[in-house]
């Protein structure tokens, strides 16, 4: 579940534990005959934090050669996507991090690798470097107009467990993981809705997770209320369907009606 923090530039990238130490093994990698003294704090702070600040990192090492050093490990990971398999990413992994790690412990983390490691790794790399170069951390899709997203949508596929960020121990709701529904009517007013559970009855109630005025800029869906607005990644649009990162990971889906 993605619920660990790369943070860079104020910016938060979600992601696991798994992919968060990989990352952290392969910057070790790179900077470790340089300034091995900043190694060992990094390994001190590998699966004892959910959250790793990469700016404080800069204040130690100089941010310009932070990236190149980020820059050089993705082209060295550089593979074509039907590659990322876990044992040919795992190869290509392997010399990268294991004169940090012994070869157990290496191993052993390398064993673990889901076959879409590879990929989630490549993803934040280049969320960092985008922000590095001040671009949004996504590679996102403009849409001329709000109204060509008016309509009734649903998901059809999830890339990992949406985080809500609703306490719903405080109701008598059980949420369900498995169906977003987004509408957006011709007033530009956008909701964001979910089936849960009721507790007291056998009952399916729909819950509203997020509701508001919409808009578009620079391939984000802006959804305001009051002082309040939060900015979705739009990353693919074509006809009647729809790619959105929300809730710590990327939803696709699909127009039901217009």
């Amino acid at each position: 579940m993605n619920n660990y923090q790369l943070k860079y530039k104020t910016e938060t990238i979600w992601t696991n534990n798994h992919i968060l130490t990989l990352i952290q093994l392969l910057i070790i990698g790179q900077i470790n005959d340089i300034q091995s003294d900043i190694s060992k704090n990094i390994i001190k702070d590998i699966d004892t934090s959910m959250e790793w600040n990469l700016d404080k990192l800069c204040t130690s090492i100089d941010e310009n050669l932070l990236i190149a050093h980020l820059d050089k490990i993705q082209s060295k990971l550089n593979l074509k996507s039907n590659y990322f398999s876990t044992n040919e990413y795992a190869h290509k992994l392997y010399p990268l991090i294991k004169q940090n790690f012994s070869k157990k412990e290496s191993s052993k983390l390398l064993t673990k690798l889901s076959r879409n490691s590879g990929k989630e790794i490549s993803k934040a790399i280049t969320k960092i470097l985008n922000l590095s170069l001040g671009k949004s951390m996504f590679e996102t899709v403009n849409i001329s107009s709000i109204s060509e997203l008016t309509g009734e949508w649903k998901s059809t596929k999830m890339e990992d467990l949406p985080e809500y960020g609703f306490n719903f121990n405080m109701t008598d709701l059980s949420p369900s993981y498995s169906e977003i529904r987004i509408l957006i009517n011709t007033l530009n007013q956008i909701d964001i809705i979910i089936p849960a559970r009721d507790y007291t009855n056998p009952k399916i109630n729909e819950f509203n997770l997020i509701s508001g005025k919409c808009d578009l800029n620079d391939g984000h869906l802006i959804i305001s209320k009051d002082d309040w607005i939060r900015k979705i990644p739009i990353i693919k649009f074509v006809s009647e369907k729809l790619e959105l990162h929300l809730f710590k990971t990327n939803i696709t889906l699909k127009k039901t009606t217009r």
